[in-house]
C-alpha cells in the first residue's frame, strides 16, 4: 500500500495546484487528501487515509482548513459523506476566520452539501469571527435560492454580525437585486439600521448599485427609506452625493422632485425619454405646413394627397396604439405568485437543479415565461419584450409590438412621399431653401424608416424579439445542445407572421405559451475551477473594520 501511496504522490506532483507548497517540499498526509479532495477523487482519499489516518483530523498546510471545509467548497457530497463515516470532523473551524465548512459551502450555494451538513450535526446558524451566519454569507455571494431555502430551514435571520448588518445590509451592499428581492418579500426590514446607523438604502447607494436603489425607491417604503440618517446625519441622498453617484443622485431625486424638476418632467419625462416622443410630433406637424401649404398646391395631383393623407392617418392611428397600448405586463399575484413560490419550494425541498431552470423575477416575485423581461421603464416584466422606444415613449411588446411595425411601415410610406413631393417641387417651380431642408431631413429619415422596417420585418420573419436578437448569447433556450444559437420558436415564415400577428390574444389567454412550447434543455456541464480559500477574502476584510470615512465601515468586502 506504500507503493501505492507514492504512485498517487507522483501524480498528484503532475497536477499540483501548488507545486512549492505541496509536492516538492513534501505534502503531508493532509495535503494529500486535500489533493484527492480537489481531484474529486474517492479513491485517492481512501488510499491516503488507508496509509495515513491521521489525515482525516489534520489541517492542509496553506489555509489550515479541515477536509470537510474542501469537500463543502468543492460541492463534493459523496467525499463528505464517505469522510463522516471515517469520523473526519465537520464543524471544525478555520482559526483565522472562524468559518466552518457549512460556511465555505454558503460562498458557493452548495445547497446540497449545506442540507448534508446540517443532518451531521452543523448549526444553521453557526457564526464565524465576525459574527457571519451562513445566511448572511449566501446573502454576501448572491445565492438566492440558498438564502430561501435557509429561512426556510429556520435560519435566524434576526441574528447580525459584528457590524450589526443583516442579510439584507450585505445583499444590498453587494448590489444582490434579486436576494434583496427575496429577503424583502421574506420579511427582513429595509428600515433596520445597522451599528453605523447605515440603512440597505444607505449601503446600496454608497457603492452605487443602482438596480438595488431603484428597487428600494420602487417599494411603498421609499418616503420613509429616504429620510433615514445614518449616524454622521447623512441621507441616502447625502450619501450619493457625497460618492459622486450621479445617476443614483438623479433616481433619488427623481423620487421626491422640486416644483422645477416636476416641470420638466412634464415635458421630459423622467429619464428624458419624452425628448424624441416631443421631436416627433414637432417635426411632423413642421412637415404637414410645409407640406399642404407650400407641396400640394404646387406639385402632384389628387390622388398623390389622398395617399400621403391616408399613410399619414395609418401611421397616427398605429403610432398612438403603440403609444396608450398596455405592452404586455405580466400578471403578478394570484397564480403566478404561487408558481413562484411553488419554485422557491423546490428549491427549499432540494430540487435546486429543476428550480435553478426556472426563471424567477425577485422583484414581480413570477416565475418569469420565456421571452418576457423586467423592463426598467414599466417596472414589471413584460411579456416577448422587444424594447422601450422613445419615439412611442411605451415598450413594446406582446400587446403593442404589431402596431409598432404598422407605424415604421406607413411611416416609410408617409416620409418617402415626402421626400418625392420635395423634389417635384424643387424641378418644378424652383430652388428653395426651406424645401431643400426638409428634403435632406426626409431623405435621412427614408434611409433610417428603410434599415429599421427591414431589421423588423427580419426579426418577425424568423420569429425574433429585439432583445433577443441582441442578447442571444444570454438566453439558454436559444442554444442547441453544444451552444449554437438555434432558435426554437421558428416555425417558418407564413407560421411566424401568424405567430407575431396573433401573440396578443394568445399571450393574454395563457401568459406562459411559449415555456409550454420549449422543450427543456439541461445547461451544459463545466467542471469546477481550483478555488481559492474564502479565508483569503476575510483577511481582506479585516483591513476595512474600523474606517473612519467610509458609510460601509465595519469589514464589508468590496465587490
Amino acid at each position: 500500500m506504500s507503493a501505492a501511496v507514492e504512485d498517487l504522490t507522483d501524480q498528484a506532483e503532475m497536477t499540483t495546484l501548488d507545486p512549492a507548497a505541496a509536492w516538492q517540499q513534501h505534502a503531508s498526509p493532509t495535503d494529500l487528501l486535500t489533493a484527492g479532495i480537489k481531484q474529486d477523487s474517492l479513491g485517492m482519499c481512501e488510499a491516503v487515509c488507508l496509509q495515513h489516518p491521521e489525515a482525516l483530523h489534520g489541517r492542509d498546510s496553506t489555509d489550515q482548513a479541515t477536509p470537510a471545509h474542501w469537500c463543502a467548497l468543492l460541492g463534493n457530497v459523496g467525499i463528505l459523506e464517505w469522510l463522516a463515516k471515517q469520523g473526519s470532523p465537520m464543524t471544525d473551524v478555520v482559526v483565522s476566520s472562524g468559518m466552518q465548512p457549512i460556511h465555505w459551502a454558503c460562498t458557493r450555494g452548495h445547497t446540497e452539501v449545506v442540507k448534508l451538513l446540517l443532518r451531521l450535526g452543523a448549526s444553521i446558524d453557526a457564526i464565524d469571527i465576525k459574527h457571519t451566519t451562513p445566511l448572511v454569507i449566501a446573502a454576501q455571494y448572491d445565492h438566492t435560492l440558498l438564502v430561501f431555502y435557509l429561512i426556510k430551514a429556520r435560519a435566524d435571520h434576526t441574528i447580525l454580525d459584528d457590524c450589526r448588518d443583516t442579510a439584507l445590509h450585505w445583499a444590498a451592499y453587494k448590489g444582490n437585486v434579486h436576494t434583496v428581492g427575496l429577503l424583502h418579500y421574506l420579511g427582513l426590514a429595509a428600515d433596520t439600521l445597522d451599528a453605523f446607523g447605515s440603512s440597505p438604502l444607505h449601503l446600496a447607494t454608497a457603492q452605487g448599485a443602482v438596480g438595488v436603489v431603484e428597487y428600494f425607491l420602487e417599494s411603498t417604503e421609499a418616503d420613509a427609506l429616504l429620510d433615514l440618517q445614518d449616524q454622521k446625519g447623512r441621507t441616502a441622498l447625502d450619501v450619493a452625493r457625497e460618492r459622486n453617484h450621479v445617476h443614483v443622485q438623479r433616481l433619488i431625486e427623481r423620487t421626491k422632485p422640486r416644483w422645477h424638476q416636476r416641470l420638466i418632467e412634464c415635458f421630459m419625462g423622467k429619464a428624458g425619454e419624452k425628448v424624441m416622443f416631443i421631436f416627433f410630433w414637432v417635426n411632423s406637424w413642421l412637415t404637414y405646413a410645409t407640406y399642404y401649404l407650400m407641396l400640394a398646391p404646387a406639385v402632384g395631383g389628387f390622388y398623390q394627397h389622398v395617399a400621403y393623407l391616408a399613410a399619414n392617418a395609418g401611421m397616427y392611428f398605429c403610432f398612438v396604439t403603440a403609444s396608450i397600448t398596455e405592452c404586455g405586463l405580466v400578471p403578478t399575484g394570484g397564480k403566478q405568485q404561487a408558481e413562484y413560490e411553488k419554485a422557491l419550494t423546490m428549491a427549499a425541498n432540494g430540487n435546486m437543479e429543476e428550480a435553478s431552470m426556472l426563471p424567477l423575477c425577485h422583484t414581480c416575485h413570477v416565475v418569469r415565461p420565456l421571452r418576457s423581461k423586467h423592463c426598467g421603464v414599466q417596472k414589471r416584466c413584460v411579456s416577448c419584450f422587444d424594447h422601450f422606444c422613445p419615439y412611442v415613449n411605451n415598450t413594446m411588446g406582446a400587446r403593442n409590438y404589431k402596431y409598432f411595425i404598422l407605424f415604421m411601415a406607413f411611416g416609410l410610406v408617409g416620409v418617402s412621399m415626402t421626400a418625392a413631393a420635395c423634389v417635384q417641387y424643387l424641378m418644378l417651380v424652383g430652388r428653395n431653401k426651406w424645401i431643400v431642408f426638409q428634403l435632406c431631413d426626409y431623405l435621412v429619415f427614408t434611409a433610417f424608416g428603410l434599415t429599421m422596417n427591414g431589421y423588423h420585418a427580419h426579426l418577425v420573419l424568423h420569429n425574433l424579439t429585439t432583445n433577443e436578437h441582441i442578447n442571444k448569447s444570454r438566453y439558454h433556450y436559444l442554444k442547441d445542445d453544444v451552444g449554437r444559437f438555434r432558435n426554437p420558436f421558428d416555425a417558418g415564415y407564413v407560421n411566424n407572421v401568424i405567430d407575431f400577428w396573433t401573440r396578443a390574444r394568445t399571450i393574454e389567454a395563457n401568459p406562459y405559451h411559449y415555456t409550454q412550447l420549449y422543450q427543456g434543455r439541461q445547461p451544459d456541464a463545466r467542471p469546477p475551477e481550483t478555488p481559492a480559500s474564502p479565508s483569503l477574502s476575510c483577511d481582506e476584510d479585516d483591513e476595512l473594520i474600523g474606517s473612519k470615512n467610509d458609510v460601509e465601515a465595519g469589514g464589508r468586502a468590496a465587490n
